[in-house]
């Protein structure tokens, strides 16, 4: 075989080329996977023609091993040749350098004399990683060696890496220079309501208030409000930060929640919650007290069947019942008071119920006797 240079460059093709031809050429670069003391595991590169062409992506020292065999009167002949080459590297330059912990990653335009990364207003650049590429070169700050996307190192002010390349020949120094996007002003509130909860919801982005109409019943002192903000700002209530759909608060009173944007500017809206009126209309109790008697209450069918032993007296009664919260019993256009009014049940006595709401329910009374 020709004998190769002795030292080649990384990824620059190597041509070997054997001096005679052989009826089996096999060669063994002497990098990882293809070294002769591998025999039997490892066979080599087998060469078709008298010369092949192979690209070392590695630098560093190889044995080449070059075995020629050739079939004479049914004997083989060995020849076997080793050679050292040493591969070398002399780039110092960055390939790359990006900050990958963000999306999309930031990166650095190498074409410039320092070079420049403006990364999001949040990022701690006191404690910051970048990503590199150089090659098979060394990267140092200072005398520290910096392993890509590990070593942190402190942004606050401009960091000179210093690159050396693998046989020491060339070292380059990058000024690297990191800054911030500005802090945002947005703390809009776009939309706010309760989480299963069927409410009626204003916003007065003028006065600050939020309205919100529930239904009656509802448990105000355990609401957990939906809402959503502009992108980059925060929210609080009484210091603690909110979570749309998931942080609970207590609304029997005005609730403050203030809106908070990168630049440290707020505003603060007011969350008063009202329930609406109740629309039960519905009698609860209904009885007599002499002789005593309780009703048998039908809200469906809106009947009271009552039951008083034969010959009592039911011209002057005075009930004492019971109806929905907040609603307002009636005979005819007269309010009708529990254990006070006065009633005759000579006859079915229709009773108004009227719900807080307004709605209203005709309820039939009717005395029974046994």
């Amino acid at each position: 075989m020709e004998v190769p240079p002795e030292t080649v460059p990384v990824n620059m093709p190597v041509v070997f080329k054997a001096c005679s031809q052989a009826d089996v050429f096999t060669l063994w670069p002497g990098d990882e996977g293809h070294k002769y003391e591998n025999y039997g595991i490892d066979q080599g590169i087998q060469l078709t023609a008298d010369s092949l062409i192979y690209t070392y992506t590695k630098p560093g020292n190889y044995q080449i091993t070059a075995v020629a065999v050739n079939q004479l009167n049914g004997e083989s002949l060995f020849s076997v040749n080793k050679y050292d080459i040493s591969v070398t590297e002399s780039s110092a330059v960055f390939n790359s350098l990006t900050y990958d912990e963000v999306f999309p990653p930031v990166s650095a335009d190498l074409d410039e004399d320092t070079l420049h990364m403006t990364l999001p207003y949040t990022t701690d650049i006191t404690n910051l990683a970048l990503n590199f590429d150089a090659g098979f070169a060394t990267v140092y700050v200072g005398d520290s060696i910096q392993e890509s996307g590990v070593t942190t190192n402190d942004f606050s002010t401009p960091v000179t890496y210093r690159i050396t390349s693998w046989d020491n020949s060339v070292t380059n120094t990058y000024v690297v220079d990191v800054d911030k996007v500005p802090p945002l002003s947005e703390k809009e509130l776009l939309d706010f309501g309760f989480k299963d909860v069927d409410e009626n919801t204003t916003i007065n982005h003028d006065s600050l208030i939020i309205h919100s109409i529930v239904p009656f019943g509802t448990q105000v002192n355990r609401l957990v409000a939906e809402f959503s903000v502009s992108e980059t700002a925060t929210v609080k209530v009484d210091g603690v930060t909110q979570q749309s759909g998931e942080t609970v608060n207590n609304f029997l009173s005005s609730v403050t929640y203030r809106i908070i944007a990168q630049d440290g500017s707020f505003v603060e809206y007011d969350v008063v919650i009202e329930e609406d009126k109740n629309d039960n209309k519905n009698f609860l109790y209904f009885a007599f007290s002499d002789p005593e008697a309780v009703g048998v209450i039908d809200n469906e069918n809106r009947t009271i069947d009552i039951t008083v032993p034969e010959g009592t007296d039911v011209t002057s009664q005075t009930p004492i019942f019971s109806s929905s919260k907040n609603s307002t019993v009636l005979i005819g256009g007269t309010i009708q008071e529990s254990g006070v009014s006065v009633v005759d049940f000579t006859n079915p006595v229709y009773y108004i119920v009227r719900a807080e709401n307004g709605d209203i329910a005709l309820y039939t009374v009717t005395v029974n006797y046994n």
